[in-house]
């Protein structure tokens, strides 16, 4: 009833830990690359719509 569990700092061996974070660091750059190429999409689309007014202007 009262048992008290030992839970080892180190459950998962280093190789799996550092591949884990090698996934979270590539998850994260992949995540800011797109929205970098989104931000580039959206700065042309912005940049030609002002271009057309001015140039109707």
């Amino acid at each position: 009833m009262n048992t008290i569990r030992v839970i080892p700092f180190a459950i998962e061996s280093r190789r799996e830990q550092s591949r884990r974070e090698f996934l979270d660091i590539l998850a994260t750059a992949n995540f800011w690359r797109a929205r970098a190429v989104e931000f580039l999409c959206l700065s042309v689309i912005v940049f030609w719509l002002g271009f057309e007014i001015a140039r109707r202007l």
